[in-house]
């Protein structure tokens, strides 16, 4: 993510859905990438950047959020 500001809200997002535990792919994700052997800190990049996909698909295409299509993402993170 080249612009600061964008990266900053959309880890803030991120920070979020972990401290909610919601949606729980998100934490499931984290934890799963760290193990794998990812640091925190660049698992969540990862993350961050599937969920500015799916915030840009939602403004573009006016649709809600995609949860099946969020967790599918997800999953492709290795």
């Amino acid at each position: 993510m080249a612009n600061e500001h964008l990266k900053t809200t959309v880890l803030g997002i991120l920070e979020e859905q972990l401290r909610m535990d919601d949606p729980k792919i998100t934490g499931i994700t984290l934890k799963r990438l760290e193990d794998n052997g990812h640091s925190t800190k660049k698992a969540k990049e990862m993350i961050a950047q599937v969920l500015l996909d799916e915030i840009y698909f939602v403004l573009n295409k006016g649709r809600p959020f995609d949860l099946s299509r969020y967790e599918k993402e997800m999953k492709k993170l290795k």
